[in-house]
């Protein structure tokens, strides 16, 4: 079987960044992650050496410059960090992730939406069998915390996307589906909920069909047990716990002047994190403070839990700029692209989208690599329909000239 060498060296990576956390559980060896972090520079040039065009287009110059300028800015303010060697690899590992995983993603995307799906199923195991009670507050985490459930909260969106292209069954969809929610209930995790809501919300909206009246009848069906499966989990699980406790708490978290605010009742005991992330931001206007240097400006020794936050407050105008040209590159492909191209199946790739826009109010996301992946997926999916649009164009224009 003839492999070429990007492929292999790109699906290596892929395991690596996803299972090297399980492999830690069992055999504890570098622990740093310096294999991965060498395999990904490896990855870098020997597609850079095969794919020396694609790599410097949007919107992974947008990404690639946010990286550069994020180190170089982190590095000259000081920073917190006590290996921020390895902190640096990691977001460069993170921009390879997403150029391979886009590459992978058109060559073959059903095998590309099976492989990371295997993946993150044994990762669900290695993460079930560590399952203990954090901190007496009665959630089960495992080895990973929050991190796994974030992850898993994906899986019912790759399996959409393999039903939707008729490469695996509603049995499929069902069985990831229930996989995330049984992490998501007994993790009890707030935003990894409501990113599963939002993925299977906009892949239900992909698949209605109005003149069907079994379609209708399963969309019933289906809003029921949600409506009633939600309830049941709000009156007898910790999540429902957290949903109505913390709700109460974190008001009182919440300075006075902004209680009566929307926003920042929907953030909960994330406000402050904007409160004062404002302030900093201001005060730093362009530059911001430097990655992961909230903690040491706040005192609080925490990583601030907002990704918008993060790019105002740590990484300033610059950051946010490339930011916003990154995430902006992708909504407006993907509202292209359900304008003019394709509409069901674009619906699905924008859950996904949506669910990490969503995730992003109350955590930051540049540090991991699952969300590399899927912003590496719903970019391989744009530049793929785009690339068709013009090629069909193109041809449709030699025939005129033809005829």
């Amino acid at each position: 079987m003839n492999i070429k060498l990007d492929k292999f060296l790109n699906y290596t990576l892929l395991v690596m960044v996803i299972l090297w956390p399980v492999m830690q559980q069992y055999v504890v060896f570098d622990g740093a992650g310096r294999i991965p972090a060498f395999t990904a520079i490896i990855c870098f040039f020997v597609n850079f050496y095969f794919n020396k065009a694609k790599i410097f287009s949007a919107p992974y110059v947008f990404w690639g410059v946010w990286v550069i300028f994020s180190i170089c800015n982190t590095h000259f303010q000081g920073n917190s960090l006590e290996t921020p060697l390895f902190f640096y690899l990691g977001l460069f590992t993170n921009f390879v992730i997403l150029y391979v995983s886009s590459l992978e993603f058109r060559r073959d995307g059903d095998y590309f939406l099976k492989f990371i799906s295997i993946c993150l199923l044994i990762y669900a195991f290695g993460s079930f069998f560590t399952m203990q009670n954090w901190n007496n507050t009665g959630r089960m985490l495992g080895f990973s915390g929050n991190m796994a459930i974030l992850m898993l909260m994906f899986l019912p969106g790759f399996s959409i996307l393999r039903y939707q292209y008729k490469n695996g069954s509603i049995f499929m969809v069902l069985f990831y589906l229930s996989v995330a929610l049984y992490f998501v209930i007994a993790g009890a995790t707030r935003k990894a909920l409501g990113g599963v809501f939002i993925i299977v919300f906009m892949a239900i909206l992909a698949n209605i069909n109005f003149r069907s009246w079994k379609t209708i009848f399963f969309t019933i069906v289906t809003i029921l047990v949600v409506y009633y499966g939600f309830n049941y989990v709000l009156e007898n699980t910790i999540l429902g716990e957290r949903f109505i406790k913390e709700g109460e708490i974190s008001e009182k978290l919440i300075p006075y002047q902004f209680r009566d605010n929307w926003f920042f009742k929907f953030l909960g005991d994330r406000a402050g994190y904007y409160i004062r992330g404002w302030q900093y931001f201001l005060d730093n206007l362009w530059f911001g403070i430097g990655l992961r240097n909230f903690a040491v400006y706040d005192y609080g020794k925490q990583v601030l839990h907002t990704e918008y936050m993060v790019q105002l407050a740590e990484c300033g105008l610059i950051g946010t700029t490339l930011y916003l040209l990154f995430m902006g590159w992708m909504a407006y492909n993907l509202l292209y692209i359900f304008f003019n191209i394709a509409k069901r199946e674009t619906l699905v790739y924008a859950g996904m989208y949506g669910a990490i826009l969503f995730v992003s109010f109350t955590a930051w996301t540049y540090q991991f690599p699952i969300y590399f992946i899927v912003f590496g997926i719903i970019i391989g999916y744009c530049k793929d329909k785009r690339f068709k649009e013009k090629l069909y164009a193109n041809r449709n224009l030699q025939k005129r000239r033809l005829v």
